[in-house]
């Protein structure tokens, strides 16, 4: 069967052009033996808590490409910013933006992700960062981004590249759907949204079976390409289990939505209550840091599996704190329930309500489990839900 074109509304809709900079005009030489062939690699291939990716004696600096050593002992990194140009917004958020811009030395084209300005020299905001960068590195899975590189630019901002993708996220794909398109409503049927709903499983299943839980799973982290790729995104929040350097959260509290400056329950957010209102887990909304796990993903994929299939999301609320509350303590309206007009199978319905169970021992045990019922019912088969 082949695979439906995406649709071609601007896939880079995301922001405007921008002035070509940050790189001169000058070709490298592919052959020239000053471009450093080096580079850096840690851990294990079983377990991301052997990257130590808090590490505080990472150092970037700029330079030359490839590993070199500062004296200090301490692990230093070099990068070649300048080769990079041709850069055009296409992604913002709450901490960096996202561009695309030419690598010369490869001859492609990548993604470039950034600190904001305002954020470069942030202590907190750099190691977050630097950490996401190293997450994703060692999360090699055809359903995540690849990481290419690691550095600082002329400016000393922080920032890695990635494997450009061409696509619309499945934010888009929902909004469209709610709207009656008629080009994505004939694509993304249920049966269609399932398929990408499993491919996100098994990204997060195998984050999971690496110790790293991704806690800000939402459909604007979900980028679903021109050839049918699917990748899950933006790993900026993800919690290393049993890492002695995972940062520790701001005091346990319900922020306000003056303090938050935030009406929408769409926005990351971190602190005590870390993640996204509209699909984090009950113990993520009432800040209990401790027993947020692996579990804790499957609510917020619960959370996802709702909205693809009713086109409205679970939680209520016009303000992020009556969000947060509705989330911990409001009982799951069964999707058939919600959205009969959708015609929404029994099985897909009672899947979604148990991986949304306010207590974790109510939900699947992990990610493969949930996989696992999906699959049962798209074979005709029983389903433990």
């Amino acid at each position: 069967m082949q695979r439906p074109e995406t649709p071609r509304d601007d896939p880079d809709r995301f922001g405007d052009t921008l002035p070509d900079g940050g790189a001169p005009s000058g070709e490298v030489d592919p052959v020239d033996p000053t471009v450093a062939d080096g580079g850096w690699r840690s851990g294990s291939d079983s377990d991301v808590r052997n990257v130590n990716p808090m590490d505080p004696t990472l150092v970037l600096e700029t330079g030359s490409a490839g590993h070199v050593a500062d004296g200090s002992g301490r692990e230093a990194f070099a990068n070649r910013f300048r080769r990079y140009r041709k850069f055009v917004a296409i992604g913002s958020g709450g901490v960096g933006t996202v561009k695309r811009c030419e690598d010369p030395h490869l001859g492609r084209e990548v993604a470039l992700k950034a600190l904001h300005a305002q954020l470069k020299w942030d202590p907190r905001q750099r190691t977050r960062f630097v950490r996401e960068a190293r997450v994703m590195a060692q999360i090699e899975h055809p359903n995540v981004v690849p990481v290419h590189e690691l550095g600082i630019d002329d400016d000393g901002n922080v920032y890695f590249t990635m494997k450009r993708i061409k696509g619309v996220t499945l934010e888009h794909v929902l909004r469209a759907l709610r709207k009656g398109h008629p080009e994505y409503t004939e694509r993304y049927t249920i049966a269609h949204l399932v398929d990408v709903f499993v491919d996100v499983c098994h990204a997060v299943s195998f984050a999971h079976s690496r110790g790293v839980i991704h806690r800000d799973l939402k459909p604007a982290n979900i980028l679903i390409g021109a050839f049918g790729e699917v990748l899950v995104l933006d790993w900026g929040l993800a919690k290393i289990i049993g890492d002695p350097h995972e940062p520790e959260d701001a005091k346990v509290d319900f922020p306000s939505d003056e303090e938050l400056n935030l009406t929408s329950g769409n926005v990351t957010i971190e602190g005590s209550v870390c993640g996204t209102p509209m699909y984090m887990s009950p113990e993520q909304a009432t800040g209990r840091v401790s027993e947020i796990d692996a579990r804790s993903d499957v609510y917020s994929l619960g959370a996802l599996l709702y909205e693809m299939l009713t086109l409205e999301r679970a939680a209520s609320g016009a303000m992020v704190t009556d969000i947060l509350f509705s989330v911990a303590f409001d009982p799951v309206v069964p999707p058939r329930k919600r959205a009969p007009e959708r015609h929404i199978p029994r099985e897909l319905s009672a899947i979604c309500v148990m991986a949304m169970a306010k207590e974790k021992e109510g939900r699947y045990a992990n990610v493969e489990a949930l996989i696992r019922d999906i699959r049962q019912y798209q074979s005709g088969r029983s389903i433990a839900a």
